[in-house]
């Protein structure tokens, strides 16, 4: 298995877990320093600190892959997800991760637009 197979698998496991709501499964996905930034942040958090808010407030919403993309340098990867919020229409987001070499997520950045949202 190529690292990026295992980046994937990861990224994959990483959706599923946020979109069942799991904090255990999430978390365990990540290293013991790793660090999320978020633009709902103002700086960055460890997993521990913003994912309890975040399962809370996206509880219905399921989070569905559409790509993945191998990242320069090794060691870094990228997913582009829908996220689809109950009675409103999809959006695009993007995050993109940092591993270590155990293949733990070191640093994940959350990028979305909500701009569709407003206009619709």
């Amino acid at each position: 298995m190529t690292a990026f197979s295992k980046h994937k698998e990861t990224m994959t496991r990483y959706l599923e877990a946020v979109t069942s709501g799991e904090l255990a499964r999430v978390l365990g996905l990540f290293a013991r320093d790793a660090v999320v930034h978020s633009p709902t942040q103002a700086e960055p958090k460890k997993p521990q600190e913003f994912y309890p808010a975040l399962l809370e407030k996206t509880k219905g919403t399921a989070f569905r892959a559409k790509s993945f993309f191998h990242g320069e340098p090794p060691g870094t990867a990228a997913v582009l997800f829908d996220y689809c919020k109950p009675d409103a229409p999809p959006f695009d987001c993007v995050d993109i991760f940092a591993f270590d070499a155990q293949g733990k997520i070191r640093e994940v950045w959350i990028i979305f637009d909500t701009k569709k949202l407003a206009q619709s």
